[in-house]
């Protein structure tokens, strides 16, 4: 997907949380996460609540391994990174 496929700041967001969760690495998981951040100075907080809360049923509602990395520790990496991301 190219960055000329996201129709909304919102879509975008989603999946660069998406990406922060399932990266096979904590140095790209910071990476998706620093851009995750950068687009969600753009956005209105109730629109990055929203965003994280459908990520975060996404995640939910996978119920396989993906890439060596389980549900339980996506999890957790979810709960980290939404707590970066707070809004003030």
């Amino acid at each position: 997907m190219k960055e000329s496929d996201f129709q909304t700041y919102r879509e975008a967001l989603e999946m660069g949380l998406y990406l922060a969760v399932t990266a096979p690495t904590e140095e790209k998981c910071e990476e998706a996460t620093n851009m995750a951040k950068l687009i969600a100075s753009c956005m209105e907080p109730d629109e990055v609540e929203a965003a994280k809360a459908t990520v975060e049923q996404r995640l939910k509602d996978e119920k396989r391994e993906a890439d060596g990395c389980n549900l339980a520790f996506r999890m957790d990496r979810a709960g980290r990174i939404r707590e970066e991301m707070e809004v003030n």
